[in-house]
């Protein structure tokens, strides 16, 4: 097989494609083609193979859609400009990371306790009380790496909570204090190069996770300018050229609740009537063009 010639390549993760996930990977691929860019999506696992094998070509640029940080790492050293980079990625990934960069640049955020790695159980338990009595119950506790909600729980009192972290085992964890006026709710703003692109409120009568994954209701929505400017400083805390933030309503306004630097945007994509992956792709080209 010989050399293949692509302008820019958009990485996924090779488990990961079908349904919304295939979806998304092609439309990146549909908007750089539209804009006269070559483009062509395979797995990230393939593509390093490839490389290896001299059968595919070291682009200049490359949407980079999977967390396999090594992956990403070994590109950049070769010289390849991640959209996202390797470094957004490693923390937009974990969650602690998340909001410790978020805590460093001074933003919003729910009251967050991380777990500290422990190796006795009872000195486990005894943190985690001692957490929770902090917090006060109900609580949310977040697996550190998760996505579409799945990894999220709510702890209704002392037994719920360390029945969840038992289950957890030595999986890294955070508590957050619960915020009753965002249960339920909050705001998805899709920030690209610095620029708010489209803003969505995710809704779920039935669950305290909003995610449309779990069931969330979307519309579109228009921002404030605070509201704007917060989604924008958070994504730029996290080095995220383009990223999904999400607001959530805390006791005195809007806090930022996670910044998604593989963020999925179908839902997005139909309640405001327009295309996501245009928008960034045509940034992305703008970006390269101005560089």
């Amino acid at each position: 097989m010989g050399e293949i010639p692509i302008g820019i390549v958009v990485l996924y993760n090779g488990e990961l494609c079908d349904g919304v996930f295939k979806s998304q990977y092609e439309s990146y691929v549909n908007s750089f083609n539209k804009l006269g860019i070559d483009s062509v999506a395979i797995p990230s696992s393939e593509y390093i193979t490839k490389l290896f094998e001299n059968e595919m070509k070291l682009p200049q640029k490359a949407v980079f859609l999977d967390k396999d940080i090594y992956s990403a790492t070994f590109l950049e050293q070769k010289g390849v400009k991640l959209y996202n980079s390797a470094e957004c990625i490693r923390i937009c990934d974990d969650k602690a990371l998340t909001y410790i960069n978020l805590y460093k640049n001074r933003l919003p955020i729910p009251k967050t306790i991380i777990a500290p790695k422990t190796y006795s159980k009872g000195q486990a338990e005894n943190w985690c009380k001692k957490a929770a009595g902090i917090l006060g119950y109900p609580l949310v506790v977040k697996e550190c790496f998760g996505s579409l909600g799945k990894q999220v729980y709510l702890a209704e009192n002392e037994f719920e909570m360390l029945d969840i972290v038992k289950k957890l085992g030595a999986k890294p964890f955070l508590f957050q204090k619960f915020l009753s006026k965002g249960a339920g709710w909050d705001l998805r703003v899709i920030v690209a190069d610095g620029q708010v692109i489209g803003a969505i409120k995710r809704s779920n009568d039935s669950d305290f996770r909003a995610n449309a994954a779990q069931g969330g209701e979307v519309e579109a929505i228009k921002l404030s300018g605070y509201e704007k400017e917060l989604a924008i400083k958070a994504a730029e805390s996290t080095g995220a050229f383009f990223a999904g933030v999400d607001l959530i309503m805390g006791e005195d306004g809007f806090l930022v609740c996670e910044v998604n630097s593989n963020m999925l945007f179908q839902a997005a994509d139909k309640a405001l009537k327009s295309s996501i992956s245009d928008c960034i792709a045509e940034k992305i080209i703008n970006h390269s063009l101005n560089k």
